[in-house]
């Protein structure tokens, strides 16, 4: 058996590894005040209870119970070594300051991303303490974001035993059910790597995350530089349902806690479209909702084509936003989905904080002719929409073969994600051509936006409700017009265009710089499945621009 085959779990200690040292600014702390050099190192010994270091990383006192005992400790050994403590002096302020000089090493949490791709579990077994001080929702957040990222989190408090204590060792191995040997271990104490080492652990002594990287990728041979899609573990979003009194229920997943954020997908898709973006957008300290719409997923599917309108589909939106007590919240809409957040917005101002449509831009309201009979007269791109319009002749095209219909839809724009056709086949030409898919492969290979766990969840979803709710959308065309019309002046914040949307294609947003007077505009380099190929790019975008939205948000009525 190959030692990459060997091992199952990486672990990783928090302060050195995840996090740059606490000892930085310790060691900060001690040239400043002119104190002895190593003065910290001698009195905060993690495995010794002696001390009040060792009690407070083993739960027997708290961190404010830890400063106060542990000023007396420093007092003593300064009187002992017979130098005097600067004025004001408290260990409090000592790790004030090493909090201040500390944060996630963001190149780690991305090796990370690559041992979830690569089949690895991974850990954290840090040497941590019970904290009841002020800051403690800081340290709260960050453990939080840790429990997101991890499989298994391990802290010394709440377990009664501190690294390198071998015991500890062997506990946490029992927890994660792994013989020691199947455990690489990576800390920033060479006393910490020797007690696993002892134990079967393979460890790496931490003197930078780059050097431990690499050693890590050399003994994994895995390229940490490559770049891959974030994890999310979709089992720790929350779910809800809503029914409204007409009987329609909504599902909605949600996470994070702050400023409400409200995703919506387009066709033929989910919640589960916007999962990437669910995760990171909480990390950042925003709720963040992403619902079923009408037609899809676990959501109410209505037969009658009436029944998917712009005005009942945005009543969903507002139901769920009376129902979880938001007075307004960001919309972030794609493809129809976009479409929806725009006209929310035009529509219910007071409601919505901001939007953000990716791939789909804000389109003013032509009111001398409807939609419909504009695009018989000129297709364009838009040729799939009439063939859509037929009841049921798409529904059994799709519905013949669900999985071929993913494998087909679903595609990036790179160059290993193309597939041999032997004729003109795309939006544009789907009535010429017969059908939507006529002209693909009949076994298309899966492309490399959509893993085969995406692959099985979208077809499990539309397997169960079919594609007519779904489709029934593009029948209300002119029913949204008629609707929309009444707002056609009002002006409606982030525009995301895809360069290769071959559909929503970035021209088409030119239209919207007069109408939309806060506008800022984004290109990423994908198709029209930005969250699929783009996610990464698209996190960036949008929590750059959330928060700049929200810096002075007002969450609370107030008149």
């Amino acid at each position: 058996m190959s030692d990459q085959k060997r091992w199952k779990i990486v672990m990783f200690d928090m302060g050195g590894v995840l996090l740059t040292p606490l000892q930085f600014g310790f060691r900060k702390y001690e040239w400043e005040n002119g104190l002895a050099s190593g003065m910290f190192s001698e009195l905060f010994k993690e495995d010794d209870s002696n001390y009040s270091f060792g009690k407070v990383m083993k739960g027997e006192i708290t961190l404010s119970q830890f400063y106060q005992e542990c000023d007396k400790e420093c007092e003593k050994y300064a009187e002992e070594k017979k130098f005097q403590l600067p004025e004001g002096f408290s260990v409090k302020k000592l790790f004030t300051s090493g909090f201040s000089n500390s944060s996630i090493m963001e190149n780690v949490m991305k090796a990370i991303d690559c041992l979830h791709h690569n089949g690895y579990k991974v850990a954290l077994l840090t040497n941590n303490w019970t904290d009841d001080t002020e800051r403690r929702l800081s340290i709260a957040a960050i453990m939080l974001k840790f429990r997101r990222r991890f499989d298994y989190v391990f802290e010394s408090c709440h377990i009664g035993m501190a690294k390198p204590d071998a015991k500890l060792y062997e506990y946490v191995c029992n927890k994660m059910n792994v013989q020691p040997s199947e455990v690489i271990f990576l800390d920033d104490s060479t006393k910490n790597c020797v007690g696993a080492e002892k134990l079967g652990m393979k460890t790496i002594i931490v003197k930078n995350s780059f050097q431990g990287l690499k050693d890590l990728a050399e003994l994994l041979n895995i390229d940490f530089n490559r770049k891959v899609v974030p994890y999310c573990d979709i089992s720790r979003f929350a779910h809800g349902y809503i029914v409204s009194k007409e009987g329609i229920k909504t599902h909605y997943v949600e996470c994070g806690h702050g400023p409400p954020v409200i995703f919506c997908h387009g066709w033929p898709e989910c919640w589960y479209s916007w999962r990437y973006q669910l995760a990171h957008i909480a990390e950042l300290g925003y709720r963040a909702i992403a619902l079923d719409q009408r037609g899809f997923g676990e959501s109410s599917c209505p037969r009658a084509v009436e029944e998917y309108t712009t005005e009942k589909i945005i009543s969903d939106l507002l139901h769920l936003m009376d129902t979880l007590g938001l007075p307004n919240v960001t919309l972030v809409g794609h493809d129809w989905g976009g479409f929806i957040v725009w006209i929310c917005a035009l529509r219910y101002p007071e409601r919505i904080r901001a939007v953000a449509g990716v791939n789909t831009p804000y389109i003013p309201i032509d009111v001398s002719a409807s939609p419909l009979t504009k695009m018989k007269k000129n297709p364009h791109t838009f040729d799939y929409q009439l063939y859509f319009q037929d009841e049921g002749v798409a529904e059994a095209e799709f519905e013949k073969d669900i999985e071929r219909t993913f494998l087909c839809l679903f595609r990036g724009t790179s160059e290993e994600d193309k597939l041999s056709l032997t004729r003109k086949v795309d939006t544009s030409n789907v009535r010429e051509r017969g059908g939507f898919l006529v002209g693909f492969p009949e076994k298309p290979r899966r492309s490399v936006i959509l893993s085969e766990e995406d692959l099985k969840f979208y077809v499990d979803q539309f397997t169960r409700t079919g594609f007519r709710g779904g489709i029934n959308w593009y029948r209300n065309l002119d029913r949204n017009w008629e609707w929309n019309c009444r707002v056609a002046n009002r002006k409606p914040s982030l525009m995301v265009t895809a360069k290769y949307d071959k559909v929503l294609y970035p021209a088409l947003s030119k239209l919207m710089t007069p109408w939309v007077p806060n506008l800022t505009r984004k290109e990423l380099e994908c198709g029209h499945w930005t969250q699929l190929e783009c996610p990464n790019e698209l996190n960036q975008v949008l929590g750059d621009w959330l928060q700049d939205v929200h810096r002075s948000a007002t969450m609370t009525p107030r008149l």
